[in-house]
């Protein structure tokens, strides 16, 4: 979560970006439960929040595997 908004911030690497990604529009609510949803269809990642389309993007490359920390 970014502290200065408190937006969510969700990155992943590709071909040719180690750091794409996106941010929600939608603040979250600190100390409140929001179900939170990153679904990866072809090239386009999408982000929901509570069941709802927040925000998404079309990446730009195929995706890389990943075996580091997740934070």
């Amino acid at each position: 979560m970014r502290p200065n908004d408190n937006r969510l911030h969700v990155r992943l690497s590709t071909v040719t970006d180690g750091n794409d990604g996106l941010e929600s529009n939608a603040p979250l609510t600190v100390g409140q439960w929001t179900q939170i949803t990153v679904v990866k269809q072809a090239d386009v990642w999408a982000l929901y929040l509570d069941g709802q389309l927040d925000n998404q993007i079309t990446l730009s490359s195929a995706t890389l595997g990943n075996d580091g920390p997740l934070f």
